[in-house]
């Protein structure tokens, strides 16, 4: 499976690889630092990845700007989209279904926590995609 993870901050890019290898899943991954850089990737034609992890709170180009510019991209129509956020107080299933976003995890605590929530989430993905296919 192939994950594109887009966060400005360095520790939590290391955080959320760390847990990556911990998975029972083989997971390759790719990370931009903002939106700009991400969109420059995206945009290339020979690169869709299985799934985007997007933060919300990034310099530049926020994490909403970001989605916003991904869902124009016609080759990434179908490719879920989760927010990988430090808070969950603002997400209700509604806002998200409506800016086109499969759902959000929230930073975790420790690596253990967040291999927990991937595992299940990356087992929801390919199931989905197993279906579509």
């Amino acid at each position: 499976m192939n994950c594109f993870l887009i966060d400005d901050d360095q520790d939590d890019q290391d955080f959320f690889s760390l847990a990556l290898e911990e998975l029972t899943i083989k997971v390759s991954l790719r990370k931009a630092y903002n939106g700009i850089d991400a969109l420059a990737l995206l945009n290339k034609k020979n690169y869709k990845p299985d799934v985007i992890f997007i933060d919300i709170n990034m310099p530049r180009m926020d994490g909403w700007e970001c989605l916003a510019e991904i869902k124009k991209i016609n080759a990434l129509t179908y490719v879920p989209i989760i927010i990988y956020t430090t808070s969950d107080n603002y997400f209700t299933p509604s806002d998200l279904k409506a800016k086109g976003v499969m759902g959000f995890v929230t930073k975790q605590p420790s690596i253990s926590s967040l291999v927990v929530l991937l595992e299940a989430l990356f087992e929801k993905i390919i199931i989905t995609k197993t279906y579509a296919d």
